[in-house]
């Protein structure tokens, strides 16, 4: 079984304009509602794959109750864990090829919210089980609840896979996942407190370099996502750079698509595939991802 973890869900409202401009108003062509957070994300993609999963969330508010109702309808079962205050609402803004999000900090969570956490993470801690945590960490909790997750389901033979970023990825890597999947940019951020958003061409012997380190230090399998350029894969056996399989003009968002990878990996790892077919199915499941506005 596949449980996903999103500690800041949301509901993501996406709007549709032809031409954003900043600082003037713009019309809305079209708008969509949808559960939003990494690991429900993953969730999503795990069940339109027919891949039984448990979505665990912590829920606030009237934006919660239509979290969960949401979920409810696309047929995932959930964990619900409620807590004080009202989950974030994210706005995506799609102008052509282009996304601008702006994303809310979501409520705070208290000491008691992560002692439910821990009770659910003990209900399906067990071998063969494989736990997904990933994305942002609400307020109130420190950075090293990942970590702190991971050694607990660990500690129960559960497999983790770990896709966050910052302090968070830090402290979790403490706990050694069996699979990482940062993106490039949380990579160069990993390695570089002052990085300046700026990836240089010539990036590819860094991800390598920085991917044999995680795997000294006990990962199993390192992802990074490239955006357009696709993906790196290393499983310490394996290797190999992976283009997109979606061409740049059909390219409608690239929303989603790393979640899509993690699903993908997940699924893999469950089923015991060789890295040939599982970076196939990842590259597979986020072109799908890219030609598609929210999942």
């Amino acid at each position: 079984m596949i449980i996903t973890v999103t500690m800041n869900p949301s509901i993501d409202k996406t709007l549709y304009v032809n031409k954003f401009r900043q600082g003037a108003t713009n019309r809305v062509v079209d708008s969509t509602l949808t559960p939003g957070g990494k690991g429900i994300n993953v969730s999503i993609v795990l069940k339109q794959a027919g891949e039984p999963n448990i979505a665990v969330t912590l829920f606030g508010g009237s934006n919660g109750i239509a979290i969960a109702g949401k979920l409810a309808i696309k047929g995932i079962r959930t964990e619900q864990i409620m807590i004080p205050g009202e989950s974030r609402t994210n706005i995506k803004i799609i102008s052509g090829t282009e996304m601008t999000e702006i994303n809310e900090p979501g409520p705070e969570l208290k000491e008691k919210d992560i002692a439910q956490l821990f009770t659910v993470m003990d209900k399906y801690a067990r071998s063969g089980n494989i736990f997904v945590f990933s994305g942002s960490l609400p307020r109130g909790i420190g950075s090293d609840i990942y970590r702190r997750l991971i050694e607990r389901v660990k500690s129960k033979g559960a497999i983790a896979i770990l896709d966050t970023y910052g302090d968070a990825l830090k402290e979790g890597m403490k706990a050694v996942p069996y699979a990482i999947k940062p993106n490039i940019y949380e990579l160069y951020e990993y390695k570089y407190e002052n990085f300046d958003g700026v990836i240089p061409e010539d990036y590819k012997e860094f991800v390598e370099k920085c991917a044999e380190e995680f795997l000294k230090a006990g990962v199993r399998l390192v992802c990074v996502s490239l955006g357009r350029d696709g993906a790196y894969f290393n499983d310490g056996k394996n290797k190999a750079f992976c283009a997109p399989e979606v061409e740049d003009k059909d390219i409608k968002s690239t929303l989603g698509a790393g979640d899509s990878m993690v699903a993908a990996i997940a699924y893999s790892i469950s089923h015991s595939m060789s890295f040939e077919k599982m970076t196939d199915l990842a590259m597979k499941s986020a072109a799908v991802a890219c030609g598609e506005i929210g999942l």
